[in-house]
């Protein structure tokens, strides 16, 4: 019984070793070129042996990393595929071969991608604004769609100014333009529509 103990107590730090080993880089922009890194005080050389993209293809193999003291790096350019890279390495650590492997993403944005519904306010916003939009068009109540464009505008402000989980660019800055407008538009709508009932 204390060899099966002894025995898995070993076997559970030598995993626990062998997943530390496997590290997350981060995440990087699409096109963009990502600086790969390996650190070996007693290394005379690093290698990496191969780079595998998110469809499963190797995309670099065999490229010896450059050496500055105790730092072996590479800068690898052919980013275009979106997902997860798999970098796999090996050195000589102590003068014996040791291998290595380390992961990284590619983005559209070079930041972690989130899904929209993380963004609670920009949502009841705009959920908001198209139920009153849709109950004051059938129920014909002006102050319903007015109430509607100022959610719209509000959401749209919201958006121009956060974005998009934390994720502010061109993009989500002309989606957010997009709801002003439409909110102004629904806002003119009611004014012309509560003028024409006068």
């Amino acid at each position: 019984m204390k060899k099966i103990l002894l025995t898995l107590i070993i076997s559970l730090f030598l995993l626990s070793l062998a997943s530390a080993a496997i590290s997350d880089l981060g995440d990087f922009k699409r096109f963009d070129c990502v600086e790969l890194p390996q650190t070996c005080p007693d290394c005379t050389y690093n290698n990496i042996s191969k780079i595998t993209n998110s469809e499963s293809t190797i995309v670099l193999t065999e490229v010896v990393m450059t050496k500055d003291d105790t730092y072996y790096s590479y800068s690898f350019c052919n980013t275009t595929v979106l997902g997860k890279y798999i970098v796999n390495g090996f050195g000589d650590e102590g003068g014996t071969l040791d291998t290595w492997e380390y992961f990284f993403y590619i983005t559209e944005t070079g930041t972690e991608d989130v899904s929209v519904l993380n963004n609670p306010l920009l949502i009841i916003l705009i959920t908001l604004a198209l139920i009153f939009l849709l109950i004051g068009i059938k129920s014909e109540i002006l102050w319903f769609g007015f109430i509607s464009a100022i959610l719209f505008t509000l959401g749209g402000i919201y958006l121009t100014v956060y974005g998009l989980n934390d994720i502010t660019n061109m993009y989500t800055q002309g989606a957010g333009i997009t709801l002003i407008g439409i909110g102004v538009t629904i806002m003119l709508v009611s004014i012309w529509e509560g003028i024409q009932d006068d």
